[in-house]
């Protein structure tokens, strides 16, 4: 039954955190409503703007508050080591709402431990159209041999460092140059793949490609150990 359920959903709040955090007082929904239209807003501009200078929009985390709201962004940039400013980000969000947003954009310093940013990758290139076979054992190839690296991430329990384990990339629809027209999927693991532990810490990201011969949708499992 592990095997079918989502990897990240039963283990909140035992050893994963939300990415969101909302305080509502009283019964007044509207500016919650507010927020999920700014952050989708935000979700679409930050990732249209990072596509643009060719760098690869990671995770987001919203800490919403009673008078202001924090934004945390992680990118990484393959094709260039230098930051990105935003500064018009600040007005674009008074244009949308008076919110105190506080804005903090952080670069990772290696993009394949994240399952967001590996994601992102591979659709960066497949819509370069570059060959996903290229691409999957180019990025395969990587993750194998970052295996037991150590990256630290923020539970429960506050700072922590994990080693990853193990990793899974599936990828399915029609793909280019088959000669079968149907459907078909491709799956990649290596590792461990603790799906059914409890305490072990899972990332988990999905994203959709698409291409001439129709959607694609790529998932993405990193498995990490305390």
């Amino acid at each position: 039954m592990s095997q079918k359920i989502n990897p990240i959903s039963f283990r909140l709040g035992l050893s994963q955190v939300w990415n969101s955090t909302f305080q509502l007082y009283g019964k007044n929904l509207f500016s919650y409503i507010n927020f999920l239209y700014l952050r989708s807003i935000l979700y679409n501009y930050l990732r249209r703007y990072l596509n643009s200078k060719q760098a690869f929009l990671g995770s987001l985390y919203w800490f919403v508050l009673r008078e202001k709201v924090i934004l945390i962004v992680t990118y990484e940039n393959c094709f260039n080591n230098n930051l990105l400013k935003f500064e018009k980000l600040n007005l674009f969000v008074h244009f949308l709402s008076n919110c105190n947003l506080k804005f903090y954009l952080l670069k990772q310093t290696n993009w394949i431990n994240t399952s967001s940013l590996i994601t992102s990758y591979i659709v960066y290139n497949r819509k370069k159209n570059f060959s996903l076979k290229r691409i999957l054992k180019r990025v395969i190839f990587i993750l194998n041999d970052h295996l037991n690296s150590k990256k630290i991430v923020y539970n429960n329990k506050g700072p922590i460092f994990l080693r990853l384990k193990g990793f899974k990339i599936k990828i399915s629809g029609r793909f280019d140059n088959a000669r079968n027209q149907m459907s078909r999927t491709f799956s990649n693991s290596g590792g461990n793949l603790p799906l059914s532990k409890l305490n072990s810490y899972i990332e988990y990201h999905s994203s959709e490609i698409y291409t001439n011969s129709g959607l694609n949708n790529l998932q993405v499992w990193l498995f990490y150990t305390v």
